[in-house]
């Protein structure tokens, strides 16, 4: 937590402080490697070393498969690539086109819910109680078949 003389910060659901130490380690790989790692040229296949050396370490500290680790530039990128990702994509494979949020979700996922359904999804909000927190016997209730996508909010930065 950040005390300052007349400011507290507790949006660490939204961001962070950067520690020192990844401070150097980013700023060092910024002057180093800073080739578009999507490049053929020798400094844009030295960045995708790089990349692929990170996607590695990540992947092997939380146990998946590289190719479930992707990079974003931010929250609302991430939200847009797994939901509207997740959802075309059952549609497809699965023939599903029902999606469930809670009704507190963060707006970048209430837009993209919205883009949806002009898709032709259906989407279906489960309630929270006055403590922001959803009845899981309520959620049950909306999930059928159909239901492709499920995203419910884990912490509220309100």
């Amino acid at each position: 937590m950040i005390y300052t003389s007349s400011h507290i910060y507790l949006d660490y659901a939204a961001t962070t402080p950067l520690d020192a130490r990844v401070g150097e380690v980013v700023a060092a790989a910024m002057n180093e490697v800073y080739g578009n790692a999507s490049s053929v040229h020798a400094f844009g296949r030295r960045a995708k070393v790089v990349l692929e050396e990170c996607r590695e370490l990540i992947a092997k500290n939380i146990g998946a498969e590289t190719s479930e680790i992707f990079f974003t530039s931010g929250g609302t990128e991430a939200d847009n690539h797994a939901l509207v990702g997740t959802a075309l994509a059952q549609r497809r494979d699965a023939r599903k086109d029902h999606i469930i949020v809670s009704a507190v979700e963060h707006h970048a996922v209430l837009d993209c819910v919205e883009y949806l359904a002009s898709l032709g999804f259906r989407i279906s909000y489960v309630p929270v109680d006055t403590q922001g927190k959803i009845n899981v016997d309520e959620l049950q209730k909306l999930i059928t078949p159909q239901t492709a996508v499920v995203s419910v909010m884990h912490a509220n930065n309100e």
